[in-house]
C-alpha cells in the first residue's frame, strides 16, 4: 500500500471522527463524489443483527434497491470455505486428510514442495497451500468461459498459467485464488453436484441469502436487471459489456448485497456462539476463527484481534467491483459494504472508519489489504 494513499486517506478520516454522529449516508455520498463511486450499498451489524441498510445512487439511470447484485469477488472464498466446512462437519471431508483425497478428474501435481508435505485441505482454507494463481482476470462478455479443470491446468479459453504448488504447503501465507478452484473441485466431488448447484441450491438457500448467487454470464433478466454494471474509476466509464465474467466461481464468482453479506457475517458468528441457526457446529466455527500456523487467515477469512475484541473479515476486488466485510461475533457489530468502481476500496475505508466511530467498535486495523503482509496482533 502507497504511502501517498495511506496520508490521503487519513487526511479524510481525520476531521470526520471529530463530528458528533450522524447520518451515515450523507459522509457517504461525500465520499462517492470525491472518488466517483457511482453505487455503494451497506449493512451494519449491531446488537447481533442488521440495524441500518441503503443502497446508494448518484447516477439517475442507475437504478437501485437493497436488492441490487454486486460482485462479491474475493469474498466468495469465504462462502465456499463455509460450504466446505459444512461438509467437514458431516464428516464427509477431514480437513487434516490430503487434498488429493478428495480429488479425482484433476489432482495437484507433486513436486519437491510436496514431496514430504502434502497440501491437505486445511492449507486450501487458511492461504497456506503453496498454491500459485493470485487472482484471476475475468473474462469480457461474449467470451467463451473455461471450465474448471482447464482453470486449474491453465489452457485455453483460460487466461491464467496453471495452477501449481510453489512453496512448502503449511510453510507460508501467500494469497491465491487458485487454492480456492481446488476447493471448489473438492466440494462439487464429495457433494456429488456441479458446484453452482450445491451452492445456490443449498448453501445459500440455508444462508438465506436468496439474493445471492453464483453464476456467470448473468443469462436470468431478472437478475441482469438488479445488477449494477461495474466503472473503472476517475475516468467514470462503464466497464465495457457492464462487468467482467468469472468462471473462477470459488475464488471470486458470487453475486451478492450487502444485505446477505450481513446474513453471511451472523450466521458465521451464531455457529461460532453455539446457536442452532449456525450452519457449523460451535467447534468448528471456533476453528474458522482462529489464526492458523504461519498465516493471517483462520479458514476462509481473515481473523484478527482477540477475547471480546476478536474480528473476522473479507476483501473483495474485481475489475470495477470493490466490497468488504467485517465482523465482531462477541461484539455483535459488524458491516458488509459493496461499491461498483475500480476507486471504491478508498470509499470503504474512509465509511467503515465513519461507521467504527459511530458504532462504537473496539480496535482494529482500518487499512485492508490481503496482498501485503498482515499486521501481527
Amino acid at each position: 500500500m502507497k504511502k501517498t494513499f495511506l496520508f490521503t486517506l487519513m487526511a479524510l478520516i481525520t476531521p470526520c471522527l471529530c463530528l458528533a454522529s450522524g447520518d451515515v449516508t450523507d459522509q457517504l455520498l461525500m465520499a462517492m463524489k470525491t472518488y466517483r463511486v457511482p453505487v455503494v450499498g451497506y449493512a451494519i451489524i449491531d446488537h447481533y443483527k442488521i440495524v441500518d441498510a441503503k443502497t446508494v445512487s448518484l447516477n439517475k439511470a442507475l437504478k437501485t434497491s437493497n436488492n441490487t447484485l454486486f460482485q462479491a469477488a474475493s469474498i466468495s472464498k469465504s462462502v465456499t470455505a463455509y460450504a466446505a466446512l459444512s461438509l467437514v462437519d458431516k464428516n464427509k471431508i477431514q480437513l487434516n486428510k490430503p487434498a488429493n483425497v478428495y480429488l479425482n478428474a484433476w489432482k495437484i501435481t507433486d513436486n519437491q514442495f510436496t514431496k514430504h508435505h502434502p497440501v491437505k485441505v486445511i492449507n486450501l482454507m487458511d492461504m497456506t497451500s503453496g498454491a500459485s494463481v493470485s487472482g484471476f482476470a475475468g473474462y469480457k462478455n461474449g467470451k467463451k468461459l473455461p471450465s474448471n479443470i482447464e482453470l486449474l491446468n491453465g489452457v485455453a479459453p483460460a487466461n491464467n498459467l496453471p495452477v501449481r504448488i510453489i512453496y512448502v504447503p503449511g510453510s507460508k501465507y501467500f494469497y491465491s485464488g487458485g487454492t480456492f478452484q481446488i476447493l471448489q473441485e473438492i466440494i462439487s466431488r464429495v457433494s456429488k453436484q456441479s458446484f453452482v448447484k450445491f451452492m445456490n441450491g443449498t448453501v445459500l438457500k440455508k444462508l438465506q441469502m436468496h439474493n445471492s448467487i453464483y453464476q456467470y454470464p448473468l443469462t436470468n433478466k431478472r437478475l441482469r436487471s438488479l445488477a449494477v454494471p461495474g466503472f473503472d474509476g476517475w475516468s467514470g466509464k462503464k466497464i465495457p459489456g457492464g462487468w467482467h465474467n468469472y468462471a473462477c466461481l470459488g475464488a471470486c464468482g458470487m453475486w451478492s448485497t450487502p444485505i446477505n453479506l450481513a446474513k453471511f457475517a451472523l450466521n458465521i458468528t451464531s455457529s461460532y456462539l453455539g446457536s442452532p441457526h449456525g450452519l457449523i457446529s460451535k467447534n468448528l466455527a471456533r476453528k474458522m476463527l482462529t489464526r492458523q500456523k504461519n498465516t493471517s487467515f483462520g479458514l476462509g477469512v481473515v481473523v484478527a484481534g482477540a477475547g471480546k475484541n476478536l474480528y473476522f473479515w473479507k476483501a473483495g476486488q474485481n475489475y470495477g467491483y470493490h466490497s468488504l466485510l467485517i465482523m465482531f461475533p462477541n461484539r455483535g457489530k459488524g458491516l458488509a459494504i459493496m461499491t461498483n468502481s475500480e476507486t471504491g476500496d478508498v470509499v470503504i475505508n474512509y465509511i467503515t472508519a465513519v461507521i467504527a466511530h459511530d458504532y462504537h467498535w473496539p480496535y482494529y486495523f482500518p487499512f485492508f489489504d490481503e496482498l501485503i503482509k498482515s499486521p501481527d496482533y
